[in-house]
């Protein structure tokens, strides 16, 4: 995969859930950005909306990069969140990725 840069749209992101999706009623991808910075840290929590592929018994999630969604270069942690129509809620496990500034 080429490195993510601050700017990018249209990057596909897939998250593999581990979970039949079929009874979900909402899904959406939780976001922490998060740089090291002096003399404090800079962190951003956001939520990126997500579809499920299909076949949902594959568990799969996608989000595709919007404008202003890589806009700060970091570390990305991301988490799928799905609502099931039981009432039911499930979050997953804790994927990361960097998107670099331009001309690093």
């Amino acid at each position: 995969m080429a490195k993510s840069r601050v700017g990018d749209i249209g990057t596909l992101i897939e998250i593999t859930t581990g979970a039949d999706l079929t009874a979900a009623i909402a899904t959406t991808i939780k976001v922490r950005i998060y740089r090291l910075e002096k003399p404090q840290p800079f962190e951003r929590i956001m939520q990126w909306t997500a579809t499920i592929k299909e076949p949902a018994t594959a568990g799969i999630l996608q989000h595709t990069i919007q404008a202003g969604e890589f806009a700060e270069a970091g570390e990305y942690s991301i988490a799928a969140h799905i609502v099931f129509e039981d009432g039911s809620q499930y979050t997953g496990d804790t994927a990361r990725f960097t998107v670099y500034d331009v001309f690093k």
